[in-house]
């Protein structure tokens, strides 16, 4: 095999990766929305109700899940960037 045929094999490689993971990501970042979009609807009742710890409980967990996913996919996102592997400026 030439060089040539090396790279055009991994640019594809690279492509089918990108495409994969910016499905995934895609699919994680609409799962985490509709989950924050759920426990905010949700918190308003146990607020009024009187769970008040509770209601801080699950607002601070549902916080630290949203935080901690959205740190997983800039971390994805910045080692798919071709300067992260040394293909790039």
């Amino acid at each position: 095999m030439t060089l040539r045929l090396l790279l055009e094999e991994r640019t594809a490689q690279n492509f089918q990766a990108a495409w994969y993971y910016s499905l995934l990501g895609f699919g994680v970042a609409v799962l985490v929305l509709a989950g924050a979009v759920l426990v905010q609807l949700l918190l308003r009742p146990m607020w009024r109700s009187g769970d008040r710890a509770l209601a801080v409980i699950v607002a601070a967990v549902t916080v630290t899940a949203v935080i901690f996913l959205g740190a997983i996919l800039v971390t994805v996102a910045v080692t798919l960037l071709p300067s992260a592997a040394g293909r790039g400026g």
